[in-house]
């Protein structure tokens, strides 16, 4: 990906508005439809978790291999972002300012820096370290 955008191809990005007052700004932007959180993971349910589980799965064959071959407690986590279910917050956030409620699904470990890697971890069953770098905003 980062070869293509430093040679000018720009194409898996879209122009949006919203971002900066006045200004449509180029994104990578995932319209499509991602996989559902597994049941029995509910309170990790977030849009950043489900980006994650849709990336995973397409090397699942790989990791549940290495899995295998070397005990999930060799096996860590460690990825980056700069939001961990920052939509799911706001949403509850508002929710909270306008009824003094928060919603029903809303779980404040959602949010949490660790949120990603401990999900990921979780849906792998892996006991190994999990860890995430803050990207502050950089990705």
């Amino acid at each position: 990906m980062s070869r293509r955008l430093f040679a000018g191809d720009s194409s898996g990005m879209v122009f949006e508005s919203g971002w900066v007052p006045e200004r449509a700004l180029p994104v990578g932007a995932v319209k499509s439809a991602l996989p559902p959180i597994p049941p029995a993971m509910q309170s990790q349910r977030s849009r950043n978790n489900q980006l994650l589980l849709a990336a995973a799965l397409q090397i699942e064959d790989d990791i549940r291999q290495a899995i295998a071959r070397y005990g999930a407690g060799r096996i860590g986590v460690i990825v980056g972002t700069s939001t961990s279910g920052i939509d799911e917050a706001s949403e509850s956030m508002a929710s909270w300012l306008r009824d003094k409620t928060f919603p029903d699904d809303y779980d404040y470990r959602q949010q949490e820096l660790g949120a990603p890697a401990n999900f990921l971890a979780g849906w792998l069953q892996l006991s190994g370290p999990a860890y995430v770098i803050s990207t502050a905003c950089t990705s």
